[in-house]
């Protein structure tokens, strides 16, 4: 029990599980190149059940500046649209019949550092997340020791290994935020 607590290889694959789900929120953060990713994501309410909105509907790209919303089922139209107002995407909405419209504004100056700090706040959170990951194992290894399944100096071993594990992660979320900042300042 007590050594599949503190395994380094389950420690470091569940703070992990921290950095792939920022690098999944950035990849949605558009720039300039439209992507249907930045809307495939959106939970859609709808029959007393939620769904993912690739799951209700075909999204297609129109042109440069434009994403098309064809659902499967047109009674859905509103939910559809109350989800999109809800994920503060920063789109403009329009419906053609039974088709929904985003248009993606052009990246100013302005959007740009708005989009940054948005960039910026998802990374604070990452890194609180992987912390939290930390406290988790911490007090699991509090927990060992208060217990005397595992000793002091086995314990010291493990808190050291896991801030290291920690501050390696937390320096790859700062590399993943700069290359995205640079792509960003750059287009």
């Amino acid at each position: 029990m007590s050594d599949d607590l503190i395994k380094e290889s389950l420690i470091e694959k569940e703070m992990l599980k921290c950095i792939f789900y920022f690098e999944e929120k950035i990849k949605r953060i558009h720039i300039s190149r439209i992507n249907t990713k930045i809307i495939s994501h959106l939970i859609i309410k709808c029959y007393d059940k939620t769904y993912v909105l690739n799951d209700l509907s075909r999204i297609s790209i129109d042109n440069s500046s434009t994403i098309r919303i064809s659902l499967f089922d047109k009674c859905i139209i509103r939910n559809v649209e109350k989800s999109i107002l809800l994920s503060k995407l920063d789109v403009y909405m329009l419906r053609d019949k039974y088709d929904i419209i985003l248009h993606i504004p052009i990246l100013t100056e302005e959007r740009r550092n708005n989009v940054l700090k948005n960039l910026k706040i998802e990374k604070e959170l990452a890194k609180v997340a992987i912390r939290n990951k930390r406290k988790f194992f911490k007090n699991k290894i509090k927990d060992l020791l208060k217990d005397k399944d595992i000793n002091d100096s086995y314990c010291k071993i493990i808190n050291n290994k896991l801030q290291n594990i920690t501050n390696s992660l937390v320096e790859k979320i700062n590399i993943i935020f700069k290359i995205k900042e640079r792509e960003i300042l750059n287009k």
